[in-house]
Order: structure tokens, then C-alpha cells, then sequence
């Protein structure tokens, strides 16, 4: 099995949207991009423009900085603690 590296933007953008318990499909709807360029972003295929990248910061309830930066702090201050998890969603120990 794969496991979503949460140290890379992809990885940390993945992990946020599992942890929040939302698809591709809701945060795509959430944040105002396509599902397509979530999916691509989650395999980092490609680099997000600023202006999705707030998007999809504001719709996971996290400062741009922390998806960009990694585990500093989220946009109201309060640590989060991200899981490992496989490339279809599942925990995985590390």
C-alpha cells in the first residue's frame, strides 16, 4: 500500500480533506475548484495558483501558510495532529 506523504502540500491538502470527512466532490464544491484539479494537487501533478490555493485553505479551515509551510499552526491557532493514511483513505501506521 501507498502512503500520502503529509510533509508535501498534496499530502497535507489529502490528509486535511480526510481528516474533515469531506470527497473530492464536497470540497470541490466547498472551495470553488474542480474536482480534477483537487485530484491532481492531492498527486502534487501540479502547482496550485495562490487563489485556489485560499480557496482551498478556506474551505479546510487553515491559513494558507500552514498548507504551504506543514504543521505549524492552522489558521486559528490551535495544533492539529495529521495521520498517515494510504493512497484510498486508510490509516496507516507508521
Amino acid at each position: 500500500m501507498r502512503t500520502v506523504d503529509v510533509h508535501s502540500l498534496g499530502g497535507r491538502i489529502r490528509s486535511l480533506r480526510i481528516n474533515s470527512k469531506l470527497s473530492l466532490k464536497q470540497l470541490s464544491e466547498r472551495a470553488g475548484v474542480s474536482i480534477s484539479m483537487l485530484s491532481s494537487l492531492e498527486r502534487n501533478s501540479v502547482d496550485p495558483s495562490l487563489k485556489s490555493l485560499r480557496k482551498i485553505a478556506d474551505a479546510l479551515v487553515v491559513s494558507v501558510g500552514y498548507m504551504v509551510d506543514g504543521p505549524a499552526r492552522p489558521s486559528n491557532n490551535e495544533p492539529i495532529e495529521l495521520s498517515p493514511v494510504d493512497a484510498n483513505g486508510a490509516p496507516v501506521d507508521e
